[in-house]
């Protein structure tokens, strides 16, 4: 799918008042296996992680466009993110971007592009452990900050803590140095209780490298017979769709 001149003047609007932009492609598990292949990856020495998304029943907070998300994991410290996504750089506070943690990025997939805003932090030891198994409040994953942000963009007065915790999902992750990518490759499969599972190839860059690193992004993926056709779901909305049994996954 070709962008439209509008969008390409919009892709390099949000780009260029942004601090990088995320190259991703997501496939099915079945299409996974075979791109594992073609670019010669073995994940059995990948870093495991466990992801929770936090929402409502309901999930206003995806239909509002917000993300709240934690990670376990064995080898590093766990962390902690609030996210809008859409995301309109001209109407972020200011402020924000003096804290610690926070990130505008633009992530951009064969068929789209989207501006988000997050604010990541990293919990103490044990804290996600405690609050995911209901022992301590979910808002204790969260910086003071981090709470601000939220409260900003939540719908109708909805608190960190009247979320729901749905998960955890499997996750290995692993990043590689390849021949023929200028910048690290990631490669992350995401397996789902119940479902097919998917998995993702993404790289991170630079705002100011990102015109020549998307032309070397799809040089890669042609080069390595890896197709650039959209799995269609974000990995939010794949996790949330199975994991509160709402909506409909396929």
């Amino acid at each position: 799918m070709r962008p439209s001149p509008a969008d390409t003047g919009l892709l390099h609007e949000l780009v260029g008042v942004s601090d990088s932009v995320e190259l991703k492609l997501a496939m099915s598990e079945k299409a996974g296996r075979r791109a594992l292949t073609r670019l010669g990856i073995d994940l059995l020495d990948a870093q495991p992680l466990e992801v929770f998304y936090l929402d409502t029943h309901d999930l206003a907070l995806d239909a509002a466009g917000i993300i709240v998300r934690v990670r376990r994991s064995q080898d590093a410290k766990d962390d902690s993110v609030v996210k809008l996504r859409p995301a309109v750089p001209d109407e972020l506070d200011a402020e924000g971007y003096r804290h610690k943690g926070f990130k505008v990025e633009v992530d951009v997939t064969p068929a789209s592009f989207v501006c988000s805003a997050s604010l990541k932090a990293r919990p103490a030891d044990g804290t996600v452990t405690d609050a995911v198994a209901g022992r301590t409040p979910v808002s204790s994953m969260f910086t003071p900050h981090q709470r601000q942000f939220f409260a900003e963009h939540a719908p109708g007065g909805v608190t960190l803590d009247d979320l729901c915790v749905f998960g955890p999902v499997a996750v290995l992750k692993r990043t590689y140095t390849t021949a023929g990518l200028g910048h690290a490759l990631t490669v992350e499969s995401w397996t789902f209780p119940a479902a097919p599972g998917l998995l993702e190839l993404s790289t991170r860059i630079p705002a100011n490298e990102a015109s020549e690193a998307m032309a070397q992004w799809r040089e890669f993926l042609t080069a390595h017979h890896v197709p650039a056709s959209d799995y269609g779901w974000t990995k939010t909305e794949t996790a949330l769709a199975i994991l509160s049994g709402q909506g409909r996954y396929s």
